[in-house]
């Protein structure tokens, strides 16, 4: 929609769900809300967004309520203020305890909570390994199934901080966003140039797991799996360019990775300080996580 009309970009939201999220940022949405509130919006005036809801009209019809057929209706239809300020979102079907920091106004599944402020001290904290394990630890004892509950957070001790502590945990955390915004700007930059260059006709509007897993897979692996999803082998006279853009691509990835690892680690000494743990505690949680 994007591609054929900029414009779509004013009614796409992104939805996200615990599969989407890491530590400190969402990855790219696995998928978009179209968001036209009852009342508020004409779909004619995004053309390319009308075009796809049409695919989907006679369903759309089907629906319960006043609203005009390509009209949202529930809970998506208005947004409070809680979701288009900045926030701390996290999910209980995320598979573990990881914070993100949301300034894009996502909407996401009802396995995820948010909280309604911009703090890069807190999230540092919840993304600390010492915040993990005593997450995970309420977790186990309340029930696994029942994933991270907001509950959860609430009981979490947070010891009044040292001013040198506080700083140094706000601002590494805010370095940690910004890495990880870097991250995925350049997963998404390859993906962009895996479609158009290896799709045929120059364009796919999917790739698969293995292809967005691209850094996993070595030049061969990588020739199979787009010949299987695309139908076509990557040239022979391109492969070495292909080979050196990977091996590139990998080592570039391979730098924010280790800052990030530094960044981290930087905030999980500040936390054992604040809690004031042994030796023997310290080595256990770098052992676990």
């Amino acid at each position: 929609m994007l591609n054929q009309d900029p414009q779509s970009a004013a009614v796409l939201k992104p939805y996200v769900a615990g599969r989407d999220i890491d530590k400190w940022q969402f990855g790219q949405p696995s998928r978009w809300l179209v968001h036209l509130p009852a009342g508020k919006m004409n779909v004619d005036d995004y053309p390319a967004v009308r075009q796809y809801l049409e695919t989907h009209r006679a369903e759309l019809e089907k629906r319960p309520g006043h609203q005009k057929w390509y009209e949202l209706d529930g809970e998506y239809a208005s947004e409070s203020d809680t979701e288009v300020q900045p926030k701390i979102i996290f999910f209980q079907d995320a598979g573990r305890p990881a914070f993100a920091l949301d300034r894009s106004g996502a909407h996401f599944a009802h396995s995820g909570f948010s909280l309604p402020h911009e703090d890069y001290y807190l999230l540092g904290v919840l993304n600390s390994k010492l915040q993990r394990f005593l997450i995970q630890s309420q977790v186990e004892e309340s029930g696994v199934e029942a994933g991270v509950q907001q509950a959860h957070l609430e009981v979490l001790p947070f010891p009044v901080p040292l001013l040198e502590h506080k700083t140094m945990i706000g601002s590494t955390s805010h370095f940690c966003v910004k890495l990880a915004g870097e991250r995925d700007g350049f997963h998404a930059h390859m993906h962009q140039e895996i479609a158009q260059h290896l799709a045929p006709g120059g364009a796919a509007s999917e790739l698969s797991e293995r292809l967005l897993g691209w850094h996993l897979l070595d030049i061969v692996s990588f020739q199979e799996e787009v010949r299987r999803h695309f139908g076509a082998a990557i040239a022979q006279d391109m492969l070495p360019s292909w080979d050196g853009l990977l091996r590139e691509a990998k080592q570039q990835l391979s730098i924010i990775d280790a800052d990030m690892w530094r960044a981290e680690q930087q905030i999980d000494r500040c936390m054992y300080e604040m809690f004031e743990l042994s030796e023997e505690e310290i080595e256990l949680l770098n052992s676990r996580y």
